[in-house]
């Protein structure tokens, strides 16, 4: 999980004022945790809004890499349940899911304190749900007209949340 979710989002808060002239309705961005182990029936998105998730080791875990250790920052639509859910814990189901992204990178599975002798017989999707938490940001997913050009707060949000987390795992 985050430490300091909250100040997370003043930080952004306050770049996007600074940098773009742009304010968000607190309304606009709201921040939940669903803690290891995850219930993926539980997952949600919100109505009319996008999320930025971020995958990172429990708090409890002992893995070389730290507890809180961020894995991945992501993005979704309002319209991408599936990928919200339940792809990011199935290593065929898309390109770029943190399953996937484990799966193919064996050297780092001490780091993070995944435990598998192979491959074939690894359960990427089960150690996720018990070992990694997720923190979501819920932003309107619609573009801000800011004179002649579009602003993406949701794209925003998540490039500025890779940079400020250097999460382990991307693309």
């Amino acid at each position: 999980m985050l430490l300091h979710p909250e100040g997370l989002l003043e930080d952004f808060l306050r770049n996007l004022k600074s940098r773009h002239g742009f304010e968000i309705e607190s309304s606009d961005l709201t921040h939940e945790l669903c803690k290891a182990p995850i219930d993926q029936k539980k997952l949600r998105l919100l109505p009319a809004k996008g999320a930025v998730y971020v995958f990172s080791l429990s708090g409890c875990s002992k893995a070389p890499a730290g507890p809180n250790r961020v894995l991945k920052v992501g993005k979704v639509g309002s319209k991408s349940l599936s990928r919200f859910k339940y792809q990011h814990y199935n290593p065929g189901s898309a390109n770029s899911t943190l399953a996937g992204s484990i799966k193919l990178s064996g050297i780092l599975w001490e780091y993070i304190g995944f435990n598998s002798d192979t491959h074939e017989t690894a359960d990427f999707g089960k150690w996720l749900m018990g070992n990694a938490d997720r923190d979501h940001f819920f932003v309107k997913d619609l573009p801000v007209e800011m004179g002649d050009k579009k602003i993406y707060p949701l794209e925003l949000l998540e490039i500025y949340l890779k940079g400020v987390l250097g999460p382990v795992f991307e693309g």
